[in-house]
C-alpha cells in the first residue's frame, strides 16, 4: 500500500483504495485461490471477497516460476506448490510503511 507520512489519519477513502487494490491484484484473479489456501487471517480475508466457484479456477502458470517446488533430488517427479509474493502477501494485510 505504499508509504504513508507519520502520524496519517487514514480515511475511508484509503479503506476504499486498498480494498479496490486488494480486489483487483490479487483477490480476483488466479492469485486469489492460492489466498484460500493459504489459511489463518489470509484465507479469512480471501473468503470475505472470492466466491466458492473461483476456487475451482485452473492454476496458475505463474507457479512454474513464483511457487515452492518439493523434490527429493531422485524421484521421477516434482510437486509444485503455489504460494503468494511477499508483496501480495502484504496487500491482502493491508500493511504500509511509515
Amino acid at each position: 500500500l505504499g508509504y504513508r507520512p507519520h502520524k496519517h489519519k487514514f480515511t475511508h477513502e484509503d479503506y476504499s483504495i486498498y480494498l479496490a487494490l486488494r480486489s483487483d491484484r490479487v483477490m480476483h484473479g488466479p492469485r486469489g485461490r492460492i489466498a484460500l489456501q493459504y489459511g489463518g487471517a489470509i484465507a479469512r480475508i480471501a473468503r470475505e471477497t472470492i466466491a466458492d466457484v473461483d476456487f475451482l479456477r485452473q492454476f496458475d502458470e505463474a507457479m512454474y516460476d513464483d511457487g515452492d517446488c518439493l523434490w527429493d533430488g531422485s524421484s521421477e517427479y516434482a510437486y509444485w506448490h503455489e504460494v503468494l509474493s511477499e508483496r501480495e502477501l502484504d496487500l491482502v494485510c493491508g500493511v504500509y510503511n511509515v
